[in-house]
């Protein structure tokens, strides 16, 4: 392993120590940072959001698209997190509503299901 490999594993497992809530709070100051040196992240966003929704508001997009940069820095500080737990403990912060119900009624009578799911995500 290269020291560019061995550095950021051990700038992970040195993250992966702190709670999961300072993870998050310092995604979030990272989302910020980023968002305001309107990178190359950004302004992919605003771009997309503005052929994909049109009929929102300058505003509206900018907005939408700022939340996408601060959700996506969370997601990759709270990775620390995730990487560097047991799978009993990452586990014991999922949690579920009634559509899983939903899912195996659909399937226990063959219906069709399609799945949307975040392709980003502590889960895959």
């Amino acid at each position: 392993m290269n020291w560019r490999a061995r550095g950021l594993w051990l700038i992970l497992l040195l993250l992966g120590r702190l709670p999961l809530s300072l993870l998050r709070g310092l995604g979030t100051i990272i989302g910020l940072m980023w968002w305001r040196a309107d990178s190359r992240g950004p302004r992919v966003a605003q771009r997309n959001l503005s052929l994909c929704l049109p009929e929102l508001g300058d505003f509206q997009r900018e907005q939408l698209a700022r939340e996408a940069v601060l959700e996506t820095a969370r997601s990759a500080t709270e990775l620390a997190w995730v990487w560097t737990r047991s799978n009993a403990k990452v586990l014991s912060k999922l949690r579920t509503d009634e559509s899983a119900e939903l899912f195996h009624a659909a399937r226990s009578e063959g219906a069709g299901l399609i799945i949307a799911a975040p392709h980003l995500g502590a889960w895959e």
